[in-house]
C-alpha cells in the first residue's frame, strides 16, 4: 500500500524528505516502489520533521545527486489487519536475485516466510530449497535497478544443507 512519496532531497549528504499520506513510523527498513516492485532500503537515520514529513538517510546514498534519483518514488507499507507488526513477507520480493559477496550467485527469491523468530528468504541453491534469514547482519547491499540483494552470509552457512 502506498504510504507517501519521496518529495525532494534534503541537505548535501543524500538525505530525502518523504511526505506521507498516512501515519507511518520509519525505523529500520523503507520500501520504495521502483519499476512497480518494492525495493528494500536500510534506514541509517529517520527523523519526523512534521506530522506528515520525514527526513530520511538511506544506506549507500551519500550525495545530493544520488538522492535526486529517488525523488518521486512511492513509499510502500504492507497492508495489515489489526495491529500486527509489518514484515518483509508483506512485500513481494519474489524474483529478486540473491548474490553472496563471497560465493557469488545463490539464486532467485521464490518466496518469503514469516517465522516466529524472523522473516526467511526462500531460494533454491544447488537443487535444494534454502531458507536465509532476512536480517541486517546478512544484507550487504541492494541494487534496486538490477533487483539484486547482495548478502554477506557467515562462512559455512550452506554446510547446513549438505
Amino acid at each position: 500500500m502506498v504510504a507517501g512519496t519521496v518529495a525532494k532531497t534534503h541537505g548535501t549528504k543524500g538525505e530525502l524528505k518523504i511526505v506521507t499520506d498516512i501515519k507511518v513510523k520509519l525505523t529500520e527498513w523503507a520500501f520504495l516502489e521502483i519499476r512497480e516492485k518494492p525495493v528494500p532500503f536500510y534506514i541509517e537515520q529517520a527523523q519526523a520533521a512534521h506530522h506528515d514529513e520525514w527526513l530520511v538517510k538511506l544506506q549507500d546514498i551519500h550525495s545530493m545527486e544520488q538522492a535526486q534519483t529517488y525523488v518521486g518514488y512511492k513509499l510502500l507499507v504492507p497492508k495489515t489487519k489489526g495491529k500486527r507488526k509489518p514484515s518483509a513477507s508483506d512485500f513481494n520480493l519474489t524474483g529478486f536475485k540473491l548474490v553472496d559477496i563471497n560465493l557469488g550467485d545463490i539464486g532467485e527469491i521464490v518466496a518469503t516466510e514469516e517465522l516466529p523468530q524472523q522473516t526467511m528468504l526462500v531460494t533454491h541453491y544447488k537443487e535444494q530449497q534454502v531458507m536465509i534469514p532476512m536480517v541486517e547482519a546478512f544484507i550487504h547491499d541492494v541494487d534496486e535497478e538490477q533487483e539484486i540483494i547482495y548478502l554477506n552470509l557467515p562462512e559455512g552457512f550452506f554446510e547446513l544443507y549438505e
